[in-house]
């Protein structure tokens, strides 16, 4: 694979890389798409107390102010404080508080049902640079909402037109999503984490991805 990768021609690169998007397999990349595909490379489905976070379903922002057990169900849950008078508790299940919050910014939910907000900013601004426009993906204080959902919606023929249309471009979507963890021999989540961290870079626009993947031009690198 890694051979194949390197004697490859740029437009392969990149439907390998679209199909590897397109998480549902409808031919369209989404932002449900990336909402699926993202948490699992970057290793994000592990969260803490004061973390920044999304409910996806929603699009409603919140802070963790707990995780672990609670009375609703099996397994761990995330107690969140919304940014926004949208939830339903203070903090508090069937008289017992596990954090406290103001009136009708708490809820509780499943941990898969989250995404840290820091990967709803990349999804954003991915879709802005496909797309040409800003609207597609808006972000505010207290979530994000997609209101023109005809415009979230990538098709491979758009996605190698408006990639291709700028090779600095191209040459980072590759390089991103593919040989990073190989020619480390670093495992998925913690190759993509430090090479494809939404916090320290911004997407198709950052020069930090570059450096992080200039050996990836040399091919691939045997590693002990």
């Amino acid at each position: 694979m890694i051979q194949w990768w390197h004697t490859s021609p740029q437009m392969s690169k990149l439907q390998y890389v679209f199909n590897f998007l397109d998480w549902d397999n409808d031919d369209f990349v989404t932002p449900k798409d990336l909402m699926a595909v993202l948490p699992k490379l970057l290793g994000s489905s592990l969260f803490q107390v004061d973390a920044d976070i999304c409910i996806m379903a929603t699009g409603h922002r919140g802070v963790v102010r707990y995780v672990g057990p609670t009375s609703k169900g099996a397994g761990d849950w995330l107690g969140i404080e919304l940014h926004a008078p949208v939830g339903n508790t203070t903090g508090a299940l069937k008289g017992k508080q596990y954090f406290s919050c103001p009136p009708k910014h708490g809820t509780f939910v499943q941990p898969a049902k989250c995404i840290e907000w820091a990967t709803i900013e990349w999804i954003a601004a991915m879709f802005e640079q496909l797309q040409g426009q800003s609207d597609v993906v808006i972000l505010t204080e207290t979530g994000f909402t997609i209101p023109r959902t005809g415009l979230a919606r990538i098709g491979w023929d758009q996605f190698a037109q408006a990639t291709s249309a700028d090779s600095a471009v191209t040459k980072r979507l590759i390089r991103w999503f593919f040989p990073l963890p190989l020619r480390m021999g670093e495992p998925l989540p913690v190759a993509m984490a430090r090479a494809a961290s939404p916090t320290s870079m911004a997407p198709l626009a950052s020069t930090d991805m570059d450096s992080a993947a200039e050996a990836v031009e040399r091919g691939p690198t045997t590693v002990a």
